[in-house]
């Protein structure tokens, strides 16, 4: 049938409004004062084939048509991925689908990552005490979350991933997009290139959804209860995982359910639920419960979970019209000679339009990115910083923006802008601020810098990035980073030495693309001084038997069960002559930092399950004379106010 008649449906509802997308079928309802939610046509239409995603177009009031749009008659034009104001109170901003998902699909592209290295050490106290002002504190992520080898950098770690690793929010009940592991290579730049160790070679750090998720909902990931524990002084008591059981249990218990729906009037059961809601002793069950009295007897008619799935999702309408859009980019191997990655346009753009958005982070004291080496304290019995000899800046430097009247640096997050490399004579982007106040509050414009020393700990301005002309799919996207950025750049390649390689020198990268050259056992020769290797196995299983095992459900890099290989010590060929597997000594760790534990020796193990990485402080980042600059903010957009270098 080409239209749809609903006409004596009684479904109890939260949401009025409705629109349906799905190819060439007229849909049409007569109102007969009944009230229908939205899901029983995008199940029914799923059903029968006919649907591919819904639409809400107006939450607010009942319409006498629904709309109907073919969701594979989209364009490139349409926005896959918005960044809007998070349907949780006082989130701040949060990220959306503009399409529709199903389980396992690709959400964007990959995060980058910057390491951040011992910034303890180089501070010299500690940011979870703010010692010092860290605003990362409430965005990095624990190193064994991103890479199962990103720890081994330094003897600290801490990972920043600026799009999916840093916007989307936790909810512990509408978890359903999560993050993997990112990849490790320096994008075709080589030791012997001055753009070495400029740039993180961690990138494409992959989301996925865990379910089919709607277009114009909100995508939520776990930060883990600990997160939430440790800032309940200003969080309040947010919910976990058990509290929502509790939570729906009160509100479905017979005396609640009773009051709510049949004995008190209308105006007493609002005030009834907003009694309880605003209950002084506060607790995570209680912080569960819906917010209004709508909310609650949908929530005792479908359960809280439905409620707030309901409650997660924006109309598309609206995330066009007051979102914006993350995926005009996307990265690739730049064009630039030595940049590395760049940004790409993944759609036309054209000139005047905004083409990625940056939320900003503030760091009010740019020499809390200047790394130290260390000496011997005899007085603590420790090594502790030098301040006399600085050895270098932290990577995240070169992805900041700063003035060089002020020691405010800002950093952006959120979309592909880390990408967009320097070009002075042909830029196709300009950065200018925000004038939409849901991102971008102006008054800390007037603020001094002394203002972000204090109690700030999230972002609150935003610069967008515009098209200075009709940017192509497919074009590089670049702007200009100023001229004392590009200065700095020359003086760079004019003063460059690389480091001393020998001509048969082979990075970790080399090696683990080489699954056929045969590997060197111990007494044919180490590898170079700077890598060393690891297995992945099942340890217990493998020391149990003495030979390597793997886990059938391919689990095992995910839990990081990769163990430190001492030495390899034979070499075998399997039959036909083409493969080898090895027998292998591994340190079953007892200290992942110190390198200490129990060796153990294993045999049959696949040259899959070996992989060779770089020792603590022996990557590419730790280059000791690899470019560090901030970009510049153009002289006419910096505030006078922010200008501390010159007073």
């Amino acid at each position: 049938a080409k239209t749809i008649i609903a006409t004596d449906i009684t479904i109890m509802m939260i949401r009025s409004t409705m629109t349906l997308t799905c190819p060439s079928i007229n849909v049409s309802y007569r109102r007969r004062n009944t009230s229908i939610f939205l899901s029983f046509f995008a199940t029914i239409l799923s059903r029968i084939n006919i649907v591919n995603s819904v639409e809400i177009i107006d939450v607010h009031k009942v319409t006498d048509k629904i709309r109907v749009v073919d969701n594979d008659e989209e364009s490139d034009s349409s926005c896959g991925l918005y960044i809007a104001k998070s349907t949780i109170t006082n989130a701040g901003l949060g990220i959306f689908t503009g399409k529709y998902l199903n389980k396992d699909d690709l959400i964007g592209y990959g995060d980058p990552t910057i390491p951040i290295i011992d910034i303890d050490f180089h501070n010299g106290g500690k940011k979870s005490d703010e010692d010092y002002h860290w605003v990362l504190t409430e965005y990095d992520w624990r190193p064994t979350e991103v890479s199962p080898h990103l720890e081994s950098e330094a003897e600290t770690v801490n990972a920043f991933s600026a799009g999916m690793g840093a916007v989307p929010n936790c909810h512990f009940r509408l978890k359903n997009a999560e993050e993997d592991y990112c990849e490790y290579d320096t994008a075709g730049v080589t030791l012997l290139d001055p753009g070495i160790g400029a740039f993180t070679p961690y990138h494409n750090r992959p989301s996925y959804a865990l379910e089919h998720i709607r277009p114009g909902q909100e995508l939520f990931v776990d930060y883990g209860t600990h997160w939430f524990k440790a800032r309940e002084d200003y969080l309040g008591l947010v919910p976990l995982k058990d509290d929502y059981r509790t939570g729906q249990k009160f509100l479905a218990g017979d005396r609640v359910r009773n009051l709510l729906l049949e004995m008190l009037p209308e105006n007493a059961a609002s005030d009834f639920w907003d009694m309880v809601i605003e209950f002084p002793y506060k607790s995570r069950p209680l912080s569960s419960l819906p917010k209004n009295l709508l909310s609650a007897r949908r929530g005792i008619a479908v359960g809280i979970k439905q409620v707030e799935v309901e409650e997660s999702i924006r109309p598309l309408w609206h995330l066009k019209k007051h979102g914006k859009c993350l995926d005009n980019i996307t990265p690739g191997n730049s064009t630039i000679p030595h940049a590395g990655r760049g940004a790409f346009a993944s759609r036309f753009i054209s000139k005047g339009s905004m083409v990625a958005p940056a939320p900003l982070l503030h760091f009010p004291d740019r020499d809390s990115l200047i790394m130290y080496a260390e000496k011997y304290d005899n007085v603590t019995k420790t090594n502790v910083r030098d301040y006399s000899k600085p050895i270098g800046k932290q990577l995240l430097l070169n992805y900041c923006f700063g003035h060089k009247s002020s020691t405010l640096l800002l950093c952006p997050y959120g979309s592909g802008t880390w990408f967009i490399n320097h070009n002075s004579g042909s830029p196709n982007v300009k950065i200018v601020w925000s004038e939409d106040p849901n991102y971008h509050n102006s008054t800390w414009l007037q603020k001094d810098v002394t203002f972000f020393e204090g109690d700030v700990w999230n972002g609150g301005m935003l610069f967008e990035y515009i098209a200075l002309r009709d940017i192509h799919k497919g074009e590089e996207i670049t702007f200009d980073y100023g001229e004392e950025w590009e200065n700095a750049w020359k003086e760079h390649i004019e003063h460059w030495i690389p480091p001393e390689v020998s001509s048969d020198h082979l990075s970790p990268r080399e090696l683990n693309m080489d699954s056929t050259t045969p590997l060197r056992t111990h007494e044919e020769g180490t590898y170079s001084d700077d890598i060393e290797i690891w297995c992945i196995m099942d340890i217990e299983k493998s020391v149990k038997n003495g030979t390597w095992y793997d886990s059938e459900d391919d689990t095992l890099k995910k839990n990081k069960n990769e163990f430190l290989v001492q030495r390899i010590l034979e070499r075998l060929e399997v039959e036909g002559g083409s493969e080898f597997i090895y027998t292998v000594e591994v340190m079953k760790m007892i200290s992942k930092r110190s390198k200490s534990g129990k060796n153990f020796t294993i045999g049959d193990v696949p040259r899959e399950a070996i992989s060779f990485h770089f020792k603590n402080y022996k990557s590419e980042l730790h280059i000791g004379n690899a470019f560090r600059h901030e970009i510049m903010i153009p002289d006419e957009m910096f505030p006078l106010t922010w200008r501390n270098l010159e007073r």
